[in-house]
This record gives C-alpha cells, structure tokens and sequence, in this order.
C-alpha cells in the first residue's frame, strides 16, 4: 500500500503470476514483498549497543521503500513504508519533531 500526495492510501493491483512472476497494473514485474524483506540488509543505529541493542532496524527496498522492524521481536511483520513518508520523518527527526 502506497500513498499518493493527497495522502490517501493507494493499494498495488497484482495480475495473476505468468510463469514464476507477477506484474503490476502498468506491467511492471514485481518483487514478492515477503522475500525481499528476507533477504534485506538490516541496519540499526550504533547507539543501540549501550541500550543492550533493543532499538529499531531499518532496510532499504525495491522502489525507495524503507522497512522497519523492532529488534526485541524480530519474528514480526516489518513495517514498510514509501520513499516520500521515510523522507517525510527523517526530515522530521533531524529538525527535533520528534524529540520528547
């Protein structure tokens, strides 16, 4: 599910898979989201060593998305999120909207 920039959520329509692969609406392959997040490069801040590593993880995907998972329950479902709301908070982040 993406978001467009009036903010509504946009759900991805996949045909049905052709020979070990899937398409988008405007055919384009698509990458199976499940294993994607598998093989990820996971990647969490380096303050985390001095909080015994419990922290968030992020991963870079296909298409500018960004998945996110927490470290103390590895097993459940990441959350992704599109390239512009990543953008979004990291700009966020750094000018402080989000210090408590």
């Amino acid at each position: 599910m993406g978001r467009p920039e009036d903010g509504k959520a946009v759900h991805t329509r996949y045909s049905a898979p052709e020979r070990g692969h899937r398409v988008d609406q405007k055919g384009r392959e698509a990458v199976d989201l499940s294993d994607e997040l598998r093989g990820a490069a996971w990647r969490k801040a380096t303050k985390s060593a001095s909080n015994q590593g419990d922290c968030l993880e992020v991963a870079p995907l296909s298409g500018g998305r960004v998945g996110l998972r927490d470290t103390e329950a590895p097993e459940r479902a990441p959350f992704v999120v599109s390239a512009s709301v990543w953008d979004a908070f990291i700009d966020g982040a750094k000018k402080g909207e989000f210090d408590f």
